[in-house]
């Protein structure tokens, strides 16, 4: 009985317009006034119907009101900007009937609040400007809102169905970090400076590069750190160089450029301590995928889904 009357709803709003004002004011409009040509009226007509016509896509069956899924639902992006495909919409409209229904889920609503209060601090929004800022990506307010509870919704969800779940063992990150090894460039500390021609002679310039006198007459810039890896061809010659020394990096027309090595760190291989956050997450990912896939197939053998 339940799926007979959802089956004549479906029917009846395949056929309504998305505004019952204005498919209301085209009916009485068409009663009370004439039309000039019979093309121009059927014309007209059709034109009403793309715009105002919203078709159902699929409706999913649960123990409580059925979901319905729009065409304008699966073709709308996400708040991101995330094009999603339709079964991207319907898995999410899944979870998050599932997070509110089923496990009862808590706390997103007002994770969604935060969220909107964050934006409104870092934009210097007042509340009458929210409006504006959801429509940029399809929204009214409201639906807006509520996208963003199904987003937190979702995410506590599979906090607690997937990723507290995820077990990786020491030996699994021992193993990786063996056999994959990471090997850091060396890197150097350095500074540039320039010098005019007409402060240092050609001796004093000379004594500069070789024993690093006259320092002083350089104007330095500040020093930064930059890996082997990065340095272009003509600026190789700093890899052989000696902690503080002074070498000519250019000569231009009326001064000197120059760089000086501040400190140096030799090529190394980083240590398991170093990566092992980084490997504990490149081995969750595919247990996540594998877990959320898992999910996804038990949800469709949970729900009925009618396509249209």
């Amino acid at each position: 009985m339940k799926k007979l009357l959802i089956s004549l709803i479906v029917a009846q709003l395949i056929c309504l317009p998305l505004s019952a004002d204005t498919s209301s004011s085209t009916l009485k409009n068409n009663k009370t006034k004439k039309a000039t040509s019979t093309k121009e009226t059927s014309k007209k007509k059709k034109n009403t119907h793309q715009e105002l016509i919203n078709k159902i896509v699929m409706v999913v069956y649960t123990d409580d009101e059925p979901i319905i899924i729009t065409q304008h639902d699966s073709e709308r992006k996400s708040l991101d900007g995330h094009v999603r495909s339709a079964k991207e919409v319907l898995f999410d409209r899944l979870k998050y009937y599932e997070a509110t229904n089923y496990y009862k889920i808590s706390g997103y609503q007002e994770d969604a609040q935060k969220h909107i209060t964050a934006i409104k601090s870092e934009h210097g929004l007042q509340d009458d400007e929210l409006a504006p800022l959801f429509k940029e990506s399809g929204y009214t307010l409201e639906e807006g809102i509520e996208e963003l509870r199904m987003v937190y919704a979702i995410r506590r969800l599979m906090q607690e169905l997937i990723t507290n779940r995820i077990v990786v063992s020491e030996k699994e990150i021992r193993d990786y970090y063996n056999n994959n090894p990471v090997c850091v460039p060396a890197s150097y500390k350095v500074r540039k400076g320039v010098v005019s021609k007409s402060a240092l002679n050609e001796d004093q310039i000379q004594d500069l590069f070789a024993f690093g006198k006259n320092k002083e007459d350089v104007v330095w810039s500040a020093s930064y750190w930059i890996a082997e890896n990065e340095l272009a061809e003509h600026k190789k010659f700093i890899t052989g160089m000696a902690t503080g020394q002074v070498m000519l990096s250019e000569e231009l027309d009326n001064e000197y450029e120059v760089v000086q090595l501040l400190k140096s760190k030799p090529a190394h291989t980083k240590t398991f301590e170093e990566r092992y956050n980084e490997i504990l997450q490149t081995l969750r990912f595919p247990k996540y995928d594998e877990l959320m896939k898992s999910y996804e197939q038990e949800l469709l053998k949970k729900y009925e889904v009618v396509y249209y």
